[in-house]
């Protein structure tokens, strides 16, 4: 894989930043849903709270809702990591100019 930005290189920033915001979303999300029926209902405990989740709506109860953040934060990550390693690269090849130009 070349460093000069090729296509090639600018796919795996994408790529790696939409799989980068998609894990952060999936291992964060059962927290989040847990956090908005904590507030929903104010009584119940952390732990409990858990338990009627499971108990009602099973494991998958955790994942309800994460469509939307997976979609919106997997592309933002996405879009993110390729726009600052272009940025990088267009900073060095400056910089490797103006070295230039100061050695002559």
């Amino acid at each position: 894989m070349a460093s000069d930005g090729g296509m090639w290189t600018k796919a795996v920033e994408f790529v790696a930043g939409l799989v980068g915001g998609a894990v952060g979303t999936a291992a964060g999300q059962p927290l989040d849903t847990v956090r908005v029926r904590m507030q929903i209902n104010p009584t119940l405990s952390f732990m409990e709270t858990n338990r009627q989740l499971v108990r009602h709506e099973g494991f998958a109860g955790y994942l309800k809702g994460m469509a939307s953040p997976l979609y919106a934060i997997a592309f933002q990550n996405a879009i993110t990591f390729a726009a600052y390693n272009t940025a990088v690269r267009q900073v060095r090849q400056m910089d490797d100019i103006i070295q230039t130009q100061e050695q002559t």
